[in-house]
């Protein structure tokens, strides 16, 4: 459906209807069953949620994926040195450690490399129905403030009221940091509810909880954002399932921010984002980053028919 012919607040009211939609659907499929999967695979239930069995397969099949995984949790990027075993091949030592080492080389801010994110994305969809990583081409920057021109009666205004002039605040580039590829928790990721298959989605939308450093951004328009305030929590859901401990963390200046959705219209090649307490766009029809496809990739293993959601491969382990 082409939205170009609807004014700004038509189709603020028409993805705040998808949004919601959307929401309700990855709760459904993402969010509630990741409360009972989470608290299987983490130990801390010794029996199937659904039917009460007791059990221990869950370990032994996500295992061989931990395996290769942990490495790297717990060493980022290591450097790795060879060592032949055979005198003849010693002059291909720095050859060998080279390139193993290029292979897991920084090629993010993070610290992260490739390799680890993909791998974390595997554990995701093997867990959840679909795990996924975003492409992005990034940059920093800061806010540039400068004194308006003033008239003669501005400035006698202000010597009458005592109150200094305003400044104009413009968000600027200082840093391009580059093309960056990171896995996206799937908890954040709300899919097309009306696609008949992942990669058939029209849309996609991407929650995000941020400081609010980051919405200083020149993406977005920053009058919208001037008297908004913080509405989320800057630490993960499952770790402040607590009412009384998420009111605490809001109140520390700490873990202050905001909540964001960016929707992706793919159909159309447009980019909107909405922030949470705020009845309209804080960046509007942009031009989507890539010319063709989406900036979210998928893994998945267990595909559904005419359904957006794959099916989680550890639901079937889970049986006996």
């Amino acid at each position: 459906m082409s939205l170009k012919d609807k004014s700004r607040e038509e189709q603020f009211s028409i993805w705040k209807k998808r949004l919601k939609l959307a929401e309700e659907l990855h709760k459904e499929r993402v969010f509630d069953w990741a409360d009972k999967i989470f608290l299987e695979y983490a130990g801390e239930n010794k029996m199937n949620l659904d039917t009460n069995e007791r059990y221990t397969q869950i370990a032994q099949v996500i295992i061989s994926v931990e395996e290769t995984i942990q490495p790297h949790l717990f060493y980022k990027n290591p450097t790795i040195f060879a060592k032949s075993k055979k005198p003849e091949w010693e002059k291909r030592e720095p050859l060998v450690a080279a390139v193993i080492n290029h292979e897991y080389s920084d090629i993010k801010a993070s610290g992260h490399s490739i390799e680890l994110e993909n791998e974390l994305v595997i554990l995701d969809a093997r867990l959840l129905p679909f795990g996924c990583t975003k492409t992005t081409w990034e940059v920093e920057g800061g806010i540039l403030k400068e004194k308006p021109d003033q008239t003669m009666l501005d400035k006698f205004k202000g010597v009458l009221t005592g109150r200094p002039p305003e400044f104009i605040e413009t968000p600027v580039i200082e840093t391009e940091i580059g093309h960056m590829t990171e896995r996206v928790n799937p908890l954040d990721v709300y899919l097309d509810y009306s696609a008949s298959h992942l990669t058939k989605q029209k849309f996609t939308i991407h929650r995000m909880h941020v400081p609010k450093e980051k919405l200083q951004n020149s993406r977005y328009e920053q009058d919208k954002l001037k008297d908004l305030e913080p509405n989320s929590v800057l630490i993960s859901d499952y770790k402040t399932k607590n009412r009384d401990e998420q009111e605490r963390l809001l109140n520390d200046p700490d873990f202050k921010g905001f909540t964001i959705y960016e929707i992706h219209d793919i159909e159309n090649r447009l980019i909107h984002t909405m922030v949470k307490g705020l009845n309209d766009f804080i960046e509007f029809a942009s031009p989507y980053p890539i010319a063709e496809g989406s900036q979210f990739s998928y893994c998945w293993f267990i595909e559904k028919p005419n359904d957006v959601y794959p099916l989680p491969p550890i639901k079937f382990y889970r049986k006996r």
